[in-house]
């Protein structure tokens, strides 16, 4: 794998002296790599098997416009010899980007400052992204999210016992089969009231969970991982950051809202939005794995990964 990676970084004009396998590079186990080049640059390498050119064309154009906006927490893709932004193989498409410095923090009490300056980040990026696409429009994820919940019932029957291999999946399974009815209905009548409501719709990032926020000291330093981009609603990604860092603290989660807010003000739709959202991610996420592994049984390498964000799930599910 080591000269395949080599090539594809020739193919960028750069000379790699240094490669090795990113660390905790997703749920697959693999598909990122850290390279060097002979002058001590750092770049990622990143193997796309899911996105079709025109949209990961798109999503760079996106990043290289937040990166001339001051936002310099985001990875710059390079440009290959043949002047792309990817290039593509038998195995799929590859970006290259700079490698962005710092940690994920993996402390569930991350500290305010840090909180907000992610939250300050985002909204920064978010300023940015809406000057490349802007419209008004129903969220197409609200409208995904109606049709998850109202098959709920009827998929969580189809389930059978979950394999070994992920112990949590059987307690997610236990934990869908005993919300009441009257709270999923509940969560769908929410929701409900957003299907065909007009909201402002611009690239939000739509995965962005604590390991995809880099800090250096307090600072935010990286924001990585935007193979989900598309146009949708800020509360999307609000909601799933700050689920994923304050789960649960509704006081933390004002501390984060204020912090965005004071650089890019929040619409009183997407506010009550966001609120609705987290309860409805939780249930929803913990039926995707169960959907994923048991129903369809996709295999992921990365079986310790996996098995700690089914616990993360657990934890919430258990608190609804």
């Amino acid at each position: 794998m080591q000269s395949d990676i080599q090539n594809i970084a020739l193919r960028f004009g750069i000379s790699a002296t240094q490669i090795s396998p990113a660390p905790a590079s997703g749920f697959s186990g693999a598909g990122v790599w850290r390279i060097t080049d002979d002058q001590g640059k750092q770049f990622s390498v990143k193997r796309l098997s899911n996105l079709t050119a025109d949209h990961l064309t798109w999503i760079h154009r996106v990043l290289l416009h937040a990166i001339t906006c001051d936002c310099d927490f985001v990875a710059r893709p390079q440009r290959a010899v043949d002047g792309m932004s990817y290039v593509q193989t038998n195995d799929g498409l590859w970006e290259v980007c700079t490698w962005m410095p710092g940690e994920a923090d993996c402390d569930q009490s991350v500290s305010d400052v840090r909180l907000e300056h992610a939250m300050q980040a985002l909204a920064k990026f978010h300023q940015s992204a809406a000057q490349v696409n802007f419209d008004f429009r129903p969220s197409p994820g609200v409208k995904t999210r109606l049709d998850q919940l109202a098959k709920l019932e009827k998929t969580v029957a189809q389930i059978q016992t979950p394999p070994q291999r992920y112990p949590t999946l059987t307690n997610l399974l236990t934990g869908l089969k005993r919300l009441p009815s009257n709270q999923l209905q509940g969560f769908v009548n929410a929701l409900g009231q957003f299907v065909n409501q007009t909201l402002p719709l611009q690239p939000v990032i739509r995965d962005l969970r604590r390991d995809h926020l880099l800090f250096t000291g307090e600072e935010l330093t990286g924001l990585i991982d935007f193979d989900a981009m598309q146009m949708e609603t800020i509360a999307l990604d609000l909601t799933r950051s700050l689920g994923s860092l304050v789960p649960g603290n509704a006081d933390r989660w004002q501390v984060a809202l204020n912090a965005y807010n004071r650089v890019r003000p929040i619409q009183p739709a997407e506010l009550e939005l966001i609120k609705i959202l987290d309860p409805i991610n939780t249930i929803l996420s913990a039926l995707n794995w169960l959907t994923w592994i048991v129903i369809e049984q996709r295999q992921f390498e990365n079986a310790g990964a996996v098995e700690n964000r089914l616990q993360e799930l657990n934890l919430r599910l258990s608190s609804l």
